[in-house]
């Protein structure tokens, strides 16, 4: 965001935290040498805000997929609308 404004200061809401959180997770699986492939990446509380938009981005970058998470329904409907595994999260 610094690069795409300089001169600005700004807080950063939801959608400035999703668009760095995605950019900094990619960097991340870039540097790592993790491939599409052969990387199964598993996304935590995928079904909130931020947690459903790294799976979308995810998937949309081709990875393999998988949530966890402490709320059944919650990864129920996002195994649903996603086609991902989302087995239960023991807690």
């Amino acid at each position: 965001m610094k690069e795409l404004f300089p001169n600005i200061l700004f807080t950063i809401g939801d959608n400035g935290t999703v668009f760095l959180l995605q950019q900094e997770t990619f960097k991340a699986l870039t540097n790592a040498g993790l491939h599409q492939s052969s990387a199964k990446i598993a996304v935590l509380g995928p079904y909130g805000l931020l947690g459903e938009m790294m799976v979308k981005f995810l998937l949309e970058k081709g990875y393999n997929v998988m949530g966890v998470g402490t709320n059944k329904i919650g990864l129920e409907t996002v195994s649903k609308k996603y086609g991902i595994p989302t087995p239960r999260w023991i807690g």
